[in-house]
């Protein structure tokens, strides 16, 4: 359909893909951007501020096929999430049939005073025994109880080679638990501009290959960068007190968030030194008042894992990537201006010294 001739009304009822799902909506206005027909829908029962503009191909008629298509997405949507709690309740399970068998297979030792009675000893028993020194020393180091699982062991005999082979279980069960849970995660993408690649790539070259650094403070600071966005996003004529609160909410926590991740996460081992230096000489400045733009584009990219594992709902995690993917097209309209070679120079002789 060319541009223009619009397949949905505004007005009309619609169903809309968002994510996985598919939601009943409203379509509010059309435009054309690109060359393409765009439509702002409104989801319904969800807040304003879900709002969006999206292609035709997210939109479906509002029809019985369609209704059943959306009822089976949301039923097979389910499904899956249902089976990933099965899989984490599974894994549970054998981790607790794992330490009751090696509890079990602790042996009982007979109580001093009691004919044919038998106890568990307790940790300064066991400590106190020489015998128990002594096989815990032919068995394995003695080491201080490292789990829970470890130290019911501990408290319940003194180690043995059923012992071991006990916690070894107990410990092969945490690594399954760990591995099923990373797996049944769904994980986020941040999609990058194509635009924003070479910059990244430049960044790369110099530092590590050119050993190059970034003058700091840059010349356009990362508060400076995300604030102009601001600004420019709540003047738009689109702009709500809704849209413009949940703008200042999103962008306070990525400076936030890259205050405390840029140390450890974002950058390279060469400008370590250089990242001292600030923290010496700049105690109580926010890194973010330091730190460029190229600073920030690093964060964005690593960003879509990061999500992955918060505790944010479905819903949150949406409106921050579109924010966050609504920064990006930013940046790529003000590439020019916000990047550049000249950001860099080469590290004197003094700094490769100090760095080895």
């Amino acid at each position: 359909m060319a541009p223009g001739r619009f397949k949905f009304a505004e007005g009309e009822r619609v169903l809309c893909f968002h994510g996985p799902l598919i939601y009943e909506a409203k379509c509010v206005k059309t435009r054309v951007k690109d060359q393409k027909n765009q439509y702002l829908v409104h989801y319904a029962g969800w807040n304003k501020n879900w709002d969006e503009f999206v292609p035709e191909n997210r939109i479906l008629k509002y029809s019985e096929p369609n209704l059943q298509k959306q009822k089976e997405l949301k039923e097979a949507h389910y499904a899956n999430v249902q089976a990933k709690k099965q899989i984490k309740s599974d894994v549970k399970r054998r981790r607790a049939e794992a330490a009751a068998a090696a509890a079990a297979a602790a042996p009982e030792r007979a109580e001093p005073g009691g004919a044919g009675r038998k106890r568990e000893p307790s940790v300064s028993s066991v400590q106190s025994s020489e015998d128990g020194r002594r096989r815990r020393r032919l068995d394995t180091p003695e080491q201080a109880p490292k789990t829970v699982e470890d130290k019911k062991l501990v408290d319940s005999s003194s180690e043995t080679a059923s012992d071991t082979e006990g916690r070894k279980r107990g410990k092969q069960e945490q690594t399954v638990e760990t591995e099923e849970q990373f797996l049944t995660k769904v994980e986020i993408k941040i999609k990058l501009p194509d635009e924003l690649k070479p910059w990244l790539v430049d960044d790369w070259d110099f530092i590590i290959r050119q050993k190059k650094l970034y003058q700091l403070p840059a010349r356009i600071t990362v508060n400076q960068c995300i604030d102009e966005y601001v600004k420019l996003k709540n003047a738009s004529k689109s702009s709500t007190p809704n849209k413009e609160s949940a703008v200042i909410e999103v962008t306070e926590g990525l400076k936030e968030y890259f205050n405390v991740m840029l140390g450890t996460q974002l950058l390279y081992k060469f400008e370590r030194v250089q990242y001292a230096d600030i923290l010496q000489s700049r105690k109580d400045v926010p890194l973010s008042d330091i730190y460029g733009p190229i600073h920030i584009l690093r964060l964005l990219v690593k960003m879509g894992p990061m999500l992955t594992y918060t505790e944010l709902d479905e819903k949150s995690i949406a409106l921050l990537q579109l924010h966050i993917q609504d920064l990006l097209r930013y940046m790529v309209k003000n590439s020019e201006r916000l990047f550049s070679t000249a950001d860099y120079y080469v590290a004197p002789p003094e700094y490769h010294r100090r760095g080895m």
